[in-house]
């Protein structure tokens, strides 16, 4: 397979830049002719689907000119399809960069399963390497109809969004979810449910996304959190069309877990054009 798709005329590649970023042109990912791609080495991420025609990733030299975005600033025009294939090729990408020499012996490595794995090289070792993907959880927390959302020390003023943590060794998902409303707010959750999932290549996370019922008391402001509030859907909504609230973008799973909170007490989310507050 390997050697038919780099040896099919039809071939592409999309360009990354040694920060991760891609080449993109009129809001939409660029590609490029295979025989056009000066790169060490070519990784297959696919087959694109309307012409079967195989689609490659590139590590761009820094030679070629163009508009280079990365993940975050091109989610907010790309298509979903566009946005989850750049996410998959960056994760792919910061891997590959990260892993050129065995963690087990030190020796170089090599591409393997149309780069889907690296190979070490030492004949005494050969252990095979495979891309890994870190579990965070992401909690929007709730009480009596409003929700708690925490604003990091780092973040601008009116930025809040909710609670997330890394997994930790040993950890189900509900305990980290539990363990992390605890060290950052001090308080207790009762019911935890799943919600949905976002893969965040930043560099290869899998973000877990669950709702939770708080239990009584009162919140207080941890090293990781520089400040907290409480919102009703209603609230939100007033604070995003004054803007002295700021969400996480539309692409985010962050924002939905909020924007579906809204919609729920039967409240409609207004389109983007309409919320000049949301970025």
């Amino acid at each position: 397979m390997w050697n038919a798709a780099r040896s099919d005329r039809r071939a592409r590649a999309i360009l990354l830049d040694e920060e991760g970023r891609a080449l993109c042109e009129d809001e939409a990912l660029s590609t490029v002719p295979l025989s056009e791609a000066d790169a060490e080495e070519l990784i297959l991420l696919g087959f694109r689907p309307a012409d079967r025609a195989p689609l490659f990733l590139a590590a761009d030299r820094g030679s070629r000119g163009g508009t280079w975005r990365d993940l975050r600033a091109a989610s907010a025009f790309l298509a979903a399809e566009e946005a989850s294939l750049l996410a998959f090729a960056r994760a792919l990408h910061l891997w590959h960069r990260s892993y050129r020499h065995c963690p087990a012996c030190g020796a170089p490595t090599r591409l393997a399963r149309a780069g889907h794995a690296r190979e070490c090289t030492s004949a005494s070792c050969g252990k095979r390497h495979f891309p890994r993907v870190d579990p965070c959880i992401i909690v929007l927390a709730s009480r009596g109809g409003r929700c708690l959302l925490v604003r990091q020390p780092q973040w601008a003023p009116r930025r809040f969004s909710a609670i997330a943590g890394f997994v930790e060794p040993g950890e189900t998902l509900e305990q980290a979810v539990r363990r992390e409303i605890r060290e950052e707010v001090g308080l207790e959750a009762g019911a935890v449910v799943y919600h949905s999932s976002q893969p965040w290549p930043f560099p290869s996370s899998l973000m877990i996304a669950f709702r939770a019922e708080l239990l009584d008391g009162e919140p207080t402001v941890s090293a990781e959190i520089a400040e907290f509030g409480w919102w009703s859907p209603r609230e939100l909504l007033a604070g995003l069309d004054a803007g002295t609230l700021e969400m996480a973008p539309p692409w985010s799973v962050a924002h939905r877990l909020i924007r579906d909170f809204v919609e729920e007490s039967g409240l409609s989310w207004p389109e983007p054009g309409n919320r000049s507050a949301l970025r």
